[in-house]
């Protein structure tokens, strides 16, 4: 049995690893955005453009997309947000 959790927990090892490399990769694009935000006089927040991810998350049948998923990505959205005022 311990080794059984053993070989799940590297499985999870390799998912944060993809999970972090996502992450950078998002932050760039983010970073993108925020020059051409700033470039086109707009403003950081876009309410619009949350209320329609957090819409899709929300319209998903499964149960644990919206419950625990939709945490996830307020997070991101609000570190976005915070990495754009920066």
């Amino acid at each position: 049995m311990i080794e059984e959790i053993d070989k799940l927990r590297q499985n999870l090892d390799i998912i944060d690893n993809q999970l972090q490399t996502l992450f950078l990769k998002r932050m760039k694009i983010v970073a993108k955005i925020k020059e051409l935000k700033i470039i086109n006089h707009l403003p950081i927040k876009d309410q619009t453009r949350e209320d329609q991810i957090m819409e899709k998350i929300y319209s998903s049948p499964n149960k644990l997309i919206c419950d625990y998923y939709s945490r996830i990505q307020k997070v991101l959205l609000e570190i976005s947000n915070d990495y754009q005022n920066n």
